[in-house]
């Protein structure tokens, strides 16, 4: 449950740049830089662009958060969005060792960060997914915070390491990978760092999966079947914006009929 993003095929606003590059001078002017600098260029950016690219970021991603796969940032959604920064802004020497840090300063973010707090690579659309609203528990980055992820929106061999189930759950494809589950959580206490068994996420996914699976159904079987199935696949890898949401987990369950898998072989992750 997880959507992939080609960062690839999209590029910041010009805008973007301009204003990144305008506060790389302020901040030469006040004399500090990477590694000396307690606010990334993020930090140091107006509302006005950040909104500018978490529009962007949204039309990109059909408006579907890049973790739940829900809709986000519309009218016809309750949910809220954000942007998120994969390699956070504000890392931890624990879990992010390899970066440049600056000796006896953990407040002060690396270099590495401070460039991809900018990088719009780096950058992904999210729910704004408070702690209490409607009583329902945290997931996605709002769990996450700033720990390391083994997971990766960008990576399609990566995403291929996850499973979906007509239950409504997510698991690794491998059941003894840790790193996924370590990122996903398993439900029922263990929330791992995104918090994706959540029951009201497993609840959704599923009726969402069984109302793809109905259709399906209604098609007859043999070749309506299968070519009720290619309707349905290319109706989710079309470009459109919004996206459906758990299109990700749709793409599974459609490309696991065996006359699918030969002929999309790499819808999934699409």
């Amino acid at each position: 449950m997880m959507l992939f993003v080609d960062k690839h095929a999209v590029h910041a606003p010009a805008v973007f740049g301009t204003a990144v590059e305008a506060q790389r001078r302020t901040r030469g002017l006040q004399g500090v830089g990477p590694g000396t600098d307690s606010r990334t260029l993020w930090d140091r950016l107006d509302g006005e662009t950040r909104r500018m690219v978490l529009d962007k970021l949204l039309r990109e991603q059909g408006h579907l958060c890049v973790y739940c796969e829900r809709t986000i940032g519309t009218g016809r959604s309750r949910l809220g969005a954000h942007v998120e920064h994969f390699l956070p802004r504000h890392p931890s020497r624990d879990e992010y060792p390899g970066l440049t840090w600056t000796d006896g300063r953990d407040d002060l973010p690396p270099a590495e960060a401070d460039a991809a707090s900018v990088d719009y690579a780096n950058l992904f659309a999210v729910c704004s997914n408070e702690t209490g609203r409607d009583g329902l528990p945290l997931t996605c980055d709002k769990l996450r915070g700033s720990h390391r992820m083994a997971l990766d929106p960008r990576d399609r061999k990566a995403l291929r390491r996850l499973s979906y189930k007509r239950s409504g759950r997510v698991e690794p494809a491998d059941p003894d990978d840790e790193t996924v589950w370590d990122d996903i959580g398993r439900g029922e206490g263990d929330t791992g760092l995104l918090n994706l068994n959540a029951r009201h996420l497993c609840n959704a996914r599923r009726a969402a999966i069984a109302r793809l699976l109905k259709l399906l159904m209604s098609a007859g079987d043999g070749r309506a079947v299968d070519a009720a199935c290619e309707r349905e696949i290319r109706n989710l890898l079309a470009e459109r914006d919004p996206k459906e949401p758990f299109i990700e987990a749709k793409l599974y369950i459609l490309t696991r009929r065996e006359s699918m898998r030969a002929k999309y072989s790499d819808a999934y992750p699409a």
